[in-house]
């Protein structure tokens, strides 16, 4: 998945919708902005279990992290 992630990244820098030099470091840093504490929650089984709402809210913070880092400067 990883490397899915990153060849994906690699083609969206290529057509200049991100800025990105190392496509698997980026792939690492998306993969773990997602995951963030709901994946330990989830592993450890704390006995609260992230909600949809709280998954998709958790994706949509990263995915703005990760563009602000990431995404293409305006010319």
């Amino acid at each position: 998945m990883q490397d899915c992630l990153a060849s994906f990244l690699a083609e969206a820098a290529a057509e200049g919708k991100l800025v990105i030099e190392d496509s698997g470091l980026a792939a690492r840093q998306l993969l773990s902005l997602i995951k963030s504490d709901l994946h330990l929650r989830c592993l450890f089984d704390s006995g609260t279990r992230p909600s949809s709402a709280e998954c998709e809210r958790q994706v949509a913070a990263a995915v703005e992290t990760f563009l602000k880092a990431y995404g293409a400067r305006p010319g």
